[in-house]
This record gives C-alpha cells, structure tokens and sequence, in this order.
C-alpha cells in the first residue's frame, strides 16, 4: 500500500529533484491510495 502526500504529488509532476523518489510509488497503480484531501487540496 501507498499513500503519497500533496508534496509529493507537486514533486512528481514538476518534474523536481525528488520526482524520482515519489515516482516508483505513484506508478505502481495498484498499490496507490489517493486519500479523497489530496483531491481536493
């Protein structure tokens, strides 16, 4: 299971330093929960 933050998320699709460190959670789909706030924020 993985759960990725808002900065985490910002990092991933900015391309930042640290997309590479949240990208293997963010694309293992399966394994995602997106929790309904970072939706939202």
């Amino acid at each position: 299971m993985n759960v990725v933050n808002s900065s985490g998320w910002l990092e991933y699709f900015a391309n930042a330093d640290n997309a590479d460190f949240f990208a293997a959670a963010i694309e293992a789909l399966p394994e995602l929960i997106v929790p309904s706030i970072c939706i939202y924020f």
